[in-house]
C-alpha cells in the first residue's frame, strides 16, 4: 500500500508538471503569434502610406502635365489656371471665361479631379473690403490676402502656399545691404502691383508699416525673411476696399 501510493503521487506530480509545460508552450505560441499580428498590421500601415504617397505623386504629375499643356496650347498664364471644381469651389476669377484654361473642364484640359486637387482650397480672384478669404495670385507667382482689416486698410499676407501665408513684406532690410535702392518708387511700384492683382486698378491710398516676413526682391518676387526690417509693409488701402 505504501508502495502503491507513493508510485500514484508520483504520476500526479508528472502529470501536473507536464500540463504547466504545455501551459507555458501554448503561452509563449500566443504571445507570439499576438506580437507577429502585430508587426504584420504596423508593416501593412507603411505600406499603405507609401501606395497613398504613390498615389498623390502620381496625381501631381498629371495635373502638371495639364498645366503645361494649356500653357504651351492655349496660351494660358500662371494667373489663368481654374483648378475649378465641378461643383464651383476652387474657381478662378482671373481664368478666360471660355474655358480654354481650365484644368477640369473639356474645354481646356479636361482632367479629372485628384488627389488635394479634389479638396476645397481656396477661392483667387478680386478682393473687396472685409474680404478675408479670397487669395490673388500676384504676378510673380506669390499669393497676397487681407488676413484682417482696420478700417479700410488692409493687413496684408503672403506666401506661396494658401495654408501658410505670413504678414508683410520689407521694401529695404535693416543691415544695409540694399541702399542703392530708392524705397519710396519702389514700395509704390510693389503695391501698384498688388492693387492691380487685388481690384484690377493699379491705384492705392494708405499704407502703413508692420511686421515683416519676407523681403521683396527687386522684381517684386518674395522671399522668406527674419531679419531686421529699415522699412516693412504691412497695411494697403486699394480702389475696392
Amino acid at each position: 500500500m505504501i508502495l502503491y501510493y507513493t508510485v500514484k503521487m508520483k504520476n500526479q506530480s508528472g502529470n501536473a508538471l507536464f500540463l504547466i509545460l504545455i501551459a507555458v508552450a501554448l503561452f509563449a505560441a500566443l504571445s507570439y503569434s499576438i506580437t507577429t499580428s502585430s508587426r504584420g498590421g504596423a508593416g501593412i500601415e507603411k505600406e499603405q502610406e507609401q501606395i497613398d504617397t504613390a498615389v498623390e505623386q502620381q496625381c501631381i504629375a498629371y495635373v502638371e502635365r495639364g498645366e503645361n499643356k494649356l500653357k504651351v496650347l492655349n496660351g494660358c498664364a500662371d494667373n489663368e489656371l481654374n483648378y475649378e471644381l465641378p461643383d464651383g469651389n476652387n474657381a478662378n476669377d482671373d481664368a478666360p471665361t471660355d474655358g480654354s484654361c481650365d484644368l477640369f473642364k473639356p474645354e481646356g484640359a479636361n482632367l479629372t479631379p485628384c488627389g488635394s486637387y479634389k479638396d476645397i482650397l481656396y477661392t483667387i480672384g478680386s478682393i473687396y473690403s472685409g474680404d478675408t478669404d479670397t487669395y490673388a495670385l500676384l504676378p510673380t507667382g506669390d499669393l497676397f490676402k487681407c488676413a484682417s482689416w482696420s478700417g479700410s486698410l488692409c493687413d496684408m499676407q503672403f506666401g506661396s502656399e494658401y495654408d501658410d501665408m505670413q504678414n508683410g513684406a520689407c521694401m529695404r532690410k535693416g543691415d544695409g545691404s540694399d541702399p542703392s535702392r530708392t524705397v519710396v518708387p519702389f514700395f509704390q511700384n510693389f503695391l501698384d502691383m498688388v492693387c492691380d492683382t487685388a481690384c484690377g486698378v493699379s491705384s492705392y491710398s494708405g499704407y502703413g508699416g508692420g511686421g515683416s516676413s519676407y523681403y521683396a526682391e527687386d522684381d517684386f518676387s518674395l522671399t522668406p525673411y527674419i531679419g531686421a526690417c529699415a522699412f516693412p509693409l504691412g497695411r494697403v488701402q486699394c480702389p475696392c476696399f
